[in-house]
């Protein structure tokens, strides 16, 4: 299955409110939890459990990417698929053997244990295998008691089949894997460990990386968007051009329009009306789509949510390059205001089936809506590569790279960009925030309210 059937399936779910999107991982990938008891419920009928058995949803976990969480699944799946590395072991029994998050209770059944794993996989020698993972979060003491309770949830194998004490185990050093990191086995009578630990100096929340990605990449992108003729009209207007060509097309070739509005029957289109890029009505339609277009910045809610308010359809649209921070792509800017997000590479996704329509009316036009399709589709590429700063990662991005950008007049929107995903983050915090651009070097000023009247903020410019 794709990703992109998974996220439209992981849309269809949250828009039943089964599912919902915290965040995103330190990778830019969209954090998906459990959404409540009706979540819950719908997990236990799908996987054949108890309600009891099902824990709870994470809220929140999400938000600051989910580290611990990932590094569980990626802790899983390393079991499960094998090392990569040349002559690594294969991968052992299946995602099925492992739950997580699974509660013990201790003898005496007054005190529990929840490790973060737990693998049964008696086919293959393994009856019990407990796994707890520490991101370096941890500190020594409550960390050495965790370990202490763990086999003391496991029965002994005996001729009374019931717990009893262990014992004190032995640690002993096992290998020395790198400079921040080593291995450690821990032996009792009646469990057997093995620990990577982690330096507590070595992963500093607060050391900003620089940009990681693929510059060859960009490049290619950049050169290609050099050679097209199309993308330098675009230049002088931005998301004008954008809305105007949609609009025009809509307009001339109704084919067009029902592909957009995904609903069939002729409409209307207009420019700049109520405070909006393009409003479309129709007859087809149970209600008007306004899209808000946006190319290289992400919305300002407050001004969606007049968009919302001055008109009356219930459904506005946003048609946005880069995906705004919302929860499954929608957005509630009010009570029955929902905004939903379509990206280019959706809208290109519903255009391209009907170009060769338009070529039995007009080949130039439709050799015109090829080549803007094959420029949407470039720039949906760079955002993604460039568009989007990680949690860790520095904000500006390297002076190399934005010289390459420099070169198609890319490089102020592309810091725009970045500096906006900040900024929707801190609004989200309810910290009101400005970003803009002043001698072609993007800033994000922060504001917050003090007593007597006083606001208090800071500003952000260049590297």
């Amino acid at each position: 299955m794709s990703n992109k059937a998974v996220r439209q399936a992981l849309g269809d779910l949250a828009l039943h409110g089964l599912v919902a999107s915290d965040g995103n991982t330190k990778e830019r990938h969209k954090t998906w939890r459990l959404e409540g008891a009706a979540g819950l419920d719908a997990a236990a009928s799908v996987l054949g459990m108890v309600r009891p058995e099902m824990g709870g949803t994470a809220r929140g976990a999400g938000r600051s990417g989910a580290q611990h969480a990932m590094a569980v699944n990626e802790t899983v799946l390393a079991f499960v698929l094998g090392g990569t590395a040349l002559g690594a072991a294969g991968g052992l029994g299946t995602m099925r053997s492992w739950s997580t998050e699974t509660e013990f209770v201790l003898p005496g059944g007054k005190r529990k244990v929840r490790p973060d794993g737990v693998w049964q996989a008696p086919e293959i020698g393994v009856p019990v295998l407990m796994v707890e993972v520490d991101r370096s979060t941890m500190a020594p003491a409550p960390g050495r008691r965790e370990v202490h309770r763990l086999p003391r949830a496991v029965p002994r194998q005996g001729p009374r089949q019931r717990p009893g004490p262990c014992g004190r185990g032995e640690w002993a050093e096992v290998a020395q894997r790198t400079p921040v990191q080593k291995v450690l086995s821990y032996r009792s009578r009646c469990t057997s460990l093995r620990v990577a630990l982690r330096r507590r100096d070595s992963g500093k929340l607060l050391r900003m990386t620089p940009w990681g990605g693929d510059v060859a990449a960009v490049q290619a992108l950049v050169s290609r968007l050099e050679q097209d003729p199309l993308f330098v009209m675009s230049l002088g207007s931005k998301e004008l051009f954008h809305s105007n060509l949609l609009a025009w097309l809509m307009q001339r070739f109704p084919v067009v329009a029902e592909a957009v509005t995904a609903a069939p029957g002729a409409v209307r289109v207009a420019r700049e009306a109520s405070h909006t890029d393009l409003l479309v009505e129709g007859e087809g339609r149970r209600r008007p789509l306004v899209a808000e277009n946006k190319v290289f910045s992400l919305p300002d809610e407050t001004q969606l949510a007049k968009i919302a308010d001055s008109f009356a359809p219930q459904d506005p649209e946003l048609l946005s390059l880069t995906e705004p921070l919302w929860d499954a792509g929608v957005w509630e800017s009010g009570p029955g205001q929902v905004w939903r997000w379509m990206g280019y590479e959706e809208l290109a996704s519903r255009l391209r089936p009907v170009v060769g329509l338009v070529r039995g009316e007009d080949a130039y036009v439709a050799d015109t809506m090829e080549r803007w399709l094959d420029m949407v589709r470039v720039l949906g590429e760079l955002a993604a590569l460039v568009g989007r700063p990680a949690a860790d990662e520095a904000l500006m991005l390297p002076s190399e790279l934005r010289a390459v950008l420099d070169r198609v007049r890319l490089d102020p929107g592309v810091q725009k960009m970045r500096f906006f995903h900040v900024a929707a983050q801190l609004r989200a915090r309810g910290v009101e925030t400005y970003v803009g651009l002043s001698n072609r070097t993007a800033l994000i000023q922060p504001l917050v309210e003090g007593p007597e009247g006083i606001t208090f903020g800071w500003q952000l410019q260049g590297p």
